[in-house]
């Protein structure tokens, strides 16, 4: 941001800061993914779709939601 144009070092800083976006890009993604599973995971726990004991219908939470 503040690195003028001309500076030798100016290309390294942007090949370095945007190799540090696209890790952090990353780690955004796969935290984003680690929360999804465990909501996903809390849901399978604590929630009950089907009610009653004697129906046939049953709900399959991997096959409503894909991770």
């Amino acid at each position: 941001k503040h690195t003028i144009l001309n500076h030798p070092g100016y290309r390294y800083i942007q090949q370095a800061y945007e190799c540090a976006r696209q890790l952090n890009e990353r780690i955004n993604k796969q935290i984003c993914e680690q929360e999804n599973n465990l909501r996903l995971d809390w849901l399978q726990q604590h929630v009950i779709l089907n009610t009653d004991e004697n129906s046939t219908d049953r709900y399959v939470f991997d096959e409503l939601i894909k991770i």
